[in-house]
């Protein structure tokens, strides 16, 4: 079975408005594909369209990220519900 491909994250792609998969499974240290479980269960910020990919605001990631560090929140499954 050939390696898993990987792609560096670059320093502007973490801080720009729209951020790809790769990025945002970086960021939030989840697969691509419970990524999109949580979208369909609703515990995921949506993503949007441009051309054939998927992209999401960082802010909404951002705000993803707070929630589930949030200390009040321990214990909650990152987001989802129960």
């Amino acid at each position: 079975m050939p390696p898993k491909k990987t792609r560096e994250i670059t320093v502007a792609e973490l801080h720009a408005d729209l951020q790809p998969i790769e990025v945002v499974a970086v960021r939030t240290s989840l697969g691509q594909s419970s990524i999109y479980r949580r979208m369909k269960e609703g515990t995921f910020p949506h993503s949007y369209k441009i051309e054939a990919r998927a992209v999401w605001l960082r802010e909404d990631i951002d705000r993803f990220i707070a929630e589930v560090t949030n200390p009040q929140n321990v214990g909650e499954n990152m987001g989802r519900a129960a």
